[in-house]
């Protein structure tokens, strides 16, 4: 028992390797190909002879159904063996014959249920009667066909038929016989279905004339009669009347005569179309074997390319959904080139480098049937595709060259599938350069962002709110950081200082300079007030690294001196501060020295203003002038119109800063923005006036 299992278990398996191979070689539908039927039939084989190894009856009525549907699926995959198209048997006929088989088969079957003391001759004559059928009329498309479709498809038919026919003699066979000769057969189809094509036609290419198509229904005709002697000899020798047995094998001859009968028709009929063929003049013209045969090639081939194109486009698709960069990089370049080696046919060499200008190879992955390495000058094909022209490393080589040897020369046809390993591979290249750019860039923004955050707390961002005035700083960078700065800083309890600055140029370097700025300011403020003064030593203390960076800057000071009632004023090279009040609204005229970083011992005017009433001075930079200038740009003028008509309000307590504020920050948003916006807002509250207190200390009354 055991032993029987060794054999038909790796049937089973071997079987399912057929139907998983049958996936691949299927033109039409699958359940009418030759290699899918075969593996059912093989399959069905198996089961039939492992269920009778139980005893219980539901196992042995399951091995009489196996053993039925194996002779049923190895006559369709005779009929379905690919043959010429005028060649095929005709469709009633498969019907017909699979009729005979369910006959025959019921016959004995119901002969062996019914008398079981004659068991053992019952199971010899299911095996060989059905046997014989098969072979008998499997035999004739096939014969009929010339053994047309190659000898690799000719040594798998000829294991099957060998294969049915030790299972027709089974039981006259010792049992390891028996195992011997059906693993050699099993072997056999396994074998010749490696070694088949890539995909079985159905149908020949080309057509098969009258003159051929006429032996093949004569000798169909021959084995209806063959089927029909046997079948006598097979009623007449039987060791006992046996009325089931003698009926069915009645119906099983009546329905050979019909088939025997349709042959006959159609033998008389072909034969007439011959002669009428004849008679006209026109002898049917042979077909060009050899020109339909090299068509059939060519096709064949193109059919092939389609395939492995189809397979190496998917592989391409499943390497661009996966995420790549430099670390794995060599390892996919890896697999795509075990891919393309595994599925191009007859390739035995091939390698996929990446080189330099100079052809210095940076990496290469390499497949090869040879131990030793191959010269390139011995190459069949060679791709070089460039990667960068601008690029030659590691990370980034120059070029991408693909080598191949085949074991024949490759066509035409073939090189674009060596063009396409070439195309992949470089976008895996160019994928991992945009990668490594985006993080670089990502990088980058996050470093420009914690500038920007640093920028932001060095400028003030609360209101300044002192007894007689309030400041606000509003302030726009047209990028991520700017060149503008702005700084308040009460120095004590009379003082107070103002300062707006703009740094030539834009972004990171304006930035870093407006740092080194707010340093030297806060340092000089310590130690001086006027405001002429602070940008002498300002302009001293920076002299140097202005020249070196090749930069300089404008800036406006004012000081507000609260003991005095006065504003000072000195400005470098910065646009005149807009004055703002109910009675005027002016450009205040005033002087104005070199910019920063210009000269090293410039000097700067000084200007004054008593503080007389309710104003607004407004400190700027040329960016709020420069606000929407490829439209209509805003003058200073336009900006004291557009404040005064914000500022009009009635009520003491109207913020007159935040309309101020919010005016600037609605054009900035309405119109296109080039340069920085820096506005230091300075509110002069009631005019005072100041007296003498008992300890000669200065006090600060407002004037009604």
């Amino acid at each position: 028992m055991v032993c029987q299992a060794l054999l038909y278990v790796p049937a089973m398996l071997g079987s399912l390797f057929l139907l998983f191979r049958s996936r691949h070689q299927v033109q039409s539908g699958r359940c009418y190909d030759f290699f899918f039927l075969r593996g059912m039939a093989v399959f069905c084989w198996g089961l039939a002879h492992l269920f009778p190894l139980r005893e219980e009856p539901l196992y042995q009525i399951s091995s009489m159904v196996f053993l039925y549907l194996f002779y049923l699926f190895f006559l369709l995959a005779l009929r379905a063996f690919p043959l010429p198209r005028q060649l095929a048997v005709d469709r009633w006929k498969t019907y017909l014959d699979a009729l005979l088989l369910t006959v025959l088969y019921t016959t004995l079957g119901m002969g062996l249920l019914v008398n079981p003391a004659e068991r053992a001759w019952y199971e010899w004559r299911l095996h060989l009667q059905t046997g014989f059928f098969l072979i008998v009329a499997g035999l004739v498309p096939l014969a009929a066909a010339r053994w047309r479709n190659g000898s690799r498809q000719h040594t798998g038919l000829a294991a099957s038929m060998l294969f049915l026919l030790v299972d027709s003699l089974a039981p006259l066979l010792p049992a390891w016989l028996f195992s011997f000769l059906a693993a050699a057969c099993l072997g056999g189809m396994l074998y010749a279905q490696l070694n088949t094509g890539e995909r079985a036609k159905q149908a020949e290419e080309g057509d098969v004339g009258l003159v051929q198509r006429l032996p093949f229904f004569l000798r169909d005709e021959n084995v209806s009669s063959l089927l029909i002697i046997v079948s006598v000899f097979a009623m007449l020798y039987t060791p006992q009347s046996d009325p089931v047995y003698q009926s069915g094998m009645g119906c099983f001859f009546v329905l050979l005569l019909v088939r025997w009968g349709l042959a006959i028709y159609g033998d008389h009929k072909l034969t007439m179309e011959l002669l009428a063929v004849s008679r006209q003049g026109q002898p049917e013209q042979a077909p060009e074997p050899r020109d339909k045969q090299d068509e059939h090639d060519k096709l064949a081939e193109l059919l092939r390319m389609n395939q492995h194109l189809e397979k190496l486009l998917v592989a391409s698709n499943e390497h661009s959904m996966r995420t790549i960069h430099y670390e794995n990089l060599h390892k996919m370049i890896e697999e795509i080139v075990n891919v393309w080696y595994d599925t191009l046919s007859g390739v035995t060499f091939l390698r996929v480098s990446l080189q330099s200008e100079t052809g210095t190879s940076y990496y290469e992955a390499v497949r090869s049937e040879y131990d030793s390495f191959v010269d390139p000058s011995y190459m069949t094909v060679t791709v070089r595709l460039t990667v960068s022209e601008n690029a030659d490393t590691l990370l980034s080589p120059r070029y991408v060259v693909v080598e191949a040897i085949k074991e024949v020369p490759i066509t035409k046809e073939e090189k674009p599938i060596f063009d396409l390993l070439a195309i992949h591979v470089r976008g895996l290249i160019q994928r991992c350069l945009h990668n490594q750019q985006s993080l670089e860039l990502r990088l980058m923004e996050q470093e420009m962002e914690l500038a920007a955050r640093i920028q932001y707390t060095l400028i003030p961002r609360e209101r300044l709110v002192l007894p007689v005035a309030e400041a606000k700083a509003v302030y726009i960078p047209a990028a991520y950081v700017g060149g503008d700065y702005v700084d308040y800083l009460v120095v004590d309890d009379r003082y107070s200082c103002y300062l707006v600055a703009d740094i030539s140029g834009h972004g990171m370097p304006a930035s870093l300079l407006t740092t080194g700025i707010r340093s030297a300011f806060r340092a000089v403020i310590q130690t001086c007030i006027s405001p002429d003064e602070i940008l002498s030593r300002l302009n001293r203390l920076l002299y140097e690294d202005l020249l070196r960076t090749q930069s300089f800057a404008t800036m406006c000071v004012v000081v507000l001196d609260q003991a005095a009632g006065v504003l000072k004023m000195s400005r470098a090279g910065h646009p005149a501060p807009l004055y703002l009040s109910k009675s005027r609204q002016m450009v205040l005229e005033c002087g104005r020295g070199v910019g920063l970083g210009l000269y090293e011992d410039a000097r700067y005017p000084l200007d004054e203003w008593p503080i007389e009433e309710e104003a607004m001075l407004l400190l700027y930079t040329d960016g709020l002038t420069d606000l929407g200038r490829r439209t209509k740009a805003l003058t200073p003028e336009d900006w004291l119109r557009r404040w005064a008509a914000a500022t009009a309000h009635a009520d003491d307590h109207f913020d007159s800063i935040a309309a101020v504020e919010q005016s600037i920050w609605q054009q900035a948003r309405q119109l296109e923005q080039h340069d920085d916006i820096s506005v230091l807002i300075l509110e002069l509250k009631q005019p005072f006036r100041f007296e003498k207190g008992e300890n000669d200390v200065v006090s600060v009354r407002s004037m009604s």
